[in-house]
């Protein structure tokens, strides 16, 4: 019966949002900043650190959205040091708005494959033996990873995010991240899981 509700939690996690081909994005270099005259968006700065950290050389399927329902509706550790009380309004906020689309635009050391809700039905679709036709079919992929939306401070100095993975059975968890930019580099500097299973 745990077997069938977590199941039916991961399916869930998964399947709401929009539906996307995936392409695959290997990146040999770690580096996760550009220079001053690229165009990157911060946001996959941001989840490329983490995924970095989190899977350095694996192989990742990455959820073609980001999801709200998944994520606390609330965070709430006021205890955070150097963590402004904007960031977490921010984040708080986009937790009750619309999902976004994910690109695969990351950057780092893994190989990311993006991974939409037509795959995903087809995978969680029957509860039996989702874990051997998770790994039938993608053999050498590490976890399942969801983004939730990043909540900023308005000079764009402070991240606060929320990665939830998946990889296999009742393997996952999820983390909360808090990022600060200096001299133009994020780096991570607070984590907590939030769940895990």
């Amino acid at each position: 019966m745990r077997i069938l509700i977590f199941t039916l939690v991961t399916y869930l996690f998964l399947n709401s949002g929009c539906i996307s081909q995936s392409k695959i994005g290997t990146v040999e270099s770690p580096h996760v900043t550009p220079t001053a005259t690229e165009s990157v968006d911060e946001t996959y700065i941001i989840y490329s650190a983490i995924l970095n950290k989190q899977f350095p050389s694996a192989q990742l399927l990455v959820t073609d959205h980001t999801n709200v329902g998944l994520f606390d509706k609330e965070f709430r550790n006021d205890n955070i040091a150097g963590l402004s009380s904007k960031t977490v309004t921010d984040y708080n906020e986009k937790q009750i708005e619309s999902e976004q689309p994910i690109r695969n635009d990351f950057v780092g050391n893994f190989q990311s494959i993006l991974f939409s809700q037509k795959e995903s039905k087809a995978l969680f679709g029957k509860p039996e033996n989702v874990t051997g036709r998770f790994r039938q079919k993608y053999p050498n992929i590490k976890s399942i990873v969801t983004f939730s939306r990043i909540g900023f401070n308005a000079e764009k100095t402070q991240a606060l995010v929320c990665i939830s993975h998946w990889c296999g059975g009742q393997c996952g968890a999820g983390t909360f991240y808090f990022l600060m930019k200096t001299s133009g580099k994020w780096a991570i500097q607070w984590e907590q899981g939030s769940w895990v299973s």
